[in-house]
């Protein structure tokens, strides 16, 4: 589940560092080292359940769409609805 939010974390921060392109650098530079930091979370998280996965007597399945939920979260945020 963490996997699967982790998933729009990166994406949220880099359209709210469009705010500081040409603006405040520092907050800039924070915002792209926070993501350097988590792009390295979702591998983690997947990793993981793969070995849950191969462990437990019947194959679970993830049935929801990592991308398709980010673009769900990040529609959402902007007040859009997707249909």
């Amino acid at each position: 589940m963490f996997g699967l939010a982790e998933r729009f974390v990166n994406a949220k921060f880099l359209e709210i560092s469009r705010d500081h392109w040409l603006g405040d650098q520092t907050k800039l530079e924070s915002l792209i080292r926070f993501c350097d930091k988590e792009i390295k979370h979702p591998e983690i998280f997947w990793q993981i359940k793969r070995m849950m996965g191969a462990q437990m007597a019947l194959r679970h399945q993830f049935l929801a769409d990592p991308n398709d939920v980010a673009r769900e979260v990040l529609g959402n945020a902007h007040g859009r609805r997707r249909r």
